[in-house]
């Protein structure tokens, strides 16, 4: 019986782990935070609003719920050109300088090393 769930609990966590295991380019850094914000702008026309935004994401990675007034200065501040609209492409590069933060060789990719040094 021991051995059974021990076999589980390796199947669960291998997806995980491998996952976890790649390398990732600057491009598939872009991709991943591309999609992340296609996710949240709810009515897909290439600009995100602080409605779309609390009604895709209403709480914290630690369960405390967002604020409508929290997210509009979020958004605020990726509004790089100050139309008072917040396109998908400024939201993912307001993420980019995370990817150089992680990226500590500068040789244009995260290895899992690199990223578990990244500090939270």
């Amino acid at each position: 019986m021991k051995a059974l769930m021990l076999a589980a609990a390796v199947l669960v966590a291998a997806p995980a782990t491998a996952q976890s295991g790649k390398t990732m380019t600057r491009a598939d850094f872009e991709t991943q935070q591309t999609r992340k914000y296609q996710r949240y702008d709810l009515n897909a026309d290439g600009t995100l609003t602080p409605e779309e935004l609390l009604k895709a994401r209403p709480t914290r990675m630690d369960g405390t719920a967002y604020t409508i007034e929290s997210v509009r200065k979020s958004l605020a501040k990726k509004d790089a050109n100050s139309d008072g609209k917040v396109t998908v492409a400024e939201a993912v590069a307001t993420e980019m300088p995370r990817f150089a933060a992680m990226d500590a060789n500068k040789d244009g990719k995260v290895t899992p090393e690199e990223k578990a040094a990244e500090p939270k």
